[in-house]
């Protein structure tokens, strides 16, 4: 409600990019997931890994679905996309991930955190360009 129509469909256009990716993650299929990333696009993980062009994405996304990842499953919500131009958006969400494996095998914890991807339209196409993941810690400063 209240946004202009052309963004109204720019938005559906990249949630169901999101959609796709979330399918293609949940079937580890690699080449699927690093697909939607721009051949210059990066990402960094929330213990600060950064996979930098799409060959790097795809490099750790066959690194972590191959290990960690394998048996793993992820739920994600798109809280919000803002358009900053009409071929430049910036979308911002959580993630959960359940089924992660650690070094001897055993289930890890529930891995929750938020997401913050920069996209961008080139040929016809929404790319994603960066890819920012962390997961919130309790800052000392802060009370409990």
């Amino acid at each position: 409600p209240g946004s202009l129509p052309s963004d109204q469909a720019r938005e559906a256009e990249i949630r169901k990019i999101y959609a796709t990716w979330v399918d293609a993650w949940n079937r580890h299929d690699v080449p699927a997931m690093a697909s939607i990333w721009a051949l210059d696009g990066d990402m960094v993980e929330p213990d600060g890994r950064h996979a930098d062009k799409r060959s790097g994405v795809t490099k750790l996304f066959e690194e972590e679905h191959g290990t960690v990842f394998k048996t793993a499953r992820m739920k994600l919500s798109v809280d919000e996309i803002w358009f900053i131009k009409d071929d430049v958006a910036l979308a911002d969400g959580t993630y959960e991930i359940d089924g992660v494996r650690g070094a001897q095998g055993e289930e890890l914890p529930t891995r929750k955190g938020h997401f913050t991807t920069v996209w961008l339209k080139e040929h016809g196409k929404w790319w994603v360009a960066a890819s920012r993941t962390m997961i919130p810690v309790q800052l000392i400063w802060r009370p409990q």
